[in-house]
């Protein structure tokens, strides 16, 4: 009995485990295809953070601990993309300030 609890435990963090990685690709792809698009203003590094509502979809389907954590190998694998250090801390600022902030409304939402 014990065997097939825990083959059924296992079944579901692989699964949850896949779910949150085909999220955090759809992120970055969000990511990538947002560097195409012309500067909203010309202050370097700001963008519209589109990924970000992929990190919103988490914190309401799962929880906000993998939130974070997609978040931030989310901001780690595009920062490899972008190529700059300077793109990096402005992400990761900015990064962490949304999620604050989605992680206080979502307390509104559930």
């Amino acid at each position: 009995m014990q065997s097939q609890e825990t083959n059924n435990s296992t079944s579901y963090n692989v699964r949850r485990l896949t779910q949150l990685s085909v999220l955090l690709t759809i992120a970055i792809i969000i990511f990538v295809l947002e560097l195409q698009l012309p500067p909203l203003t010309p202050i370097p590094g700001i963008k519209m953070g589109l990924s970000n509502i992929i990190t919103l979809v988490i914190i309401l389907l799962y929880n906000k601990k993998d939130a974070f954590t997609v978040l931030i190998l989310r901001i780690v694998i595009s920062s490899i993309f972008a190529g700059q250090m300077t793109s990096f801390l402005y992400s990761i600022a900015g990064g962490i300030f949304s999620f604050a902030v989605m992680s206080l409304f979502s307390l509104f939402l559930k």
